[in-house]
């Protein structure tokens, strides 16, 4: 799956014919996600981009606290956010180079 900023996916949709989409996702590996109102449509796992916030990813922290107004640092940990789409999840897509590439905005 390619990775693009949302920047690159809105100059993208003002240079050809964009849309906004809701999709079902019905399988996650390989990715695909079928197009509600266009049934015969599925998007595969190579048209789209998934922001990093809709994937598992790991996230690094740090626990402090806060002692007679001075702060203090105790650890730094890394954490595993799960967060990635799951089959029978509802998204919202926004679509780009007439329909070629898309990028999944939101989970509904």
């Amino acid at each position: 799956m390619a990775y693009l900023s949302l920047k690159e996916a809105i100059q993208g949709m003002q240079n050809s014919d964009g849309g906004i989409h809701i999709g079902k996702v019905v399988s996650v590996s390989p990715l695909q996600i079928k197009v509600l109102n266009d049934e015969n449509f599925k998007i595969t796992e190579k048209m789209i981009s998934i922001p990093e916030h809709r994937t598992d990813h790991e996230v690094k922290i740090s626990i402090s606290t806060e002692m007679h107004g001075l702060s203090h640092l105790l650890s730094r940990k890394s954490i595993t956010v799960h967060n990635a789409l799951k089959s029978g999840d509802m998204v919202l897509l926004a679509s780009y180079n007439h329909k070629t590439n898309f990028i999944a905005i939101g989970r509904l």
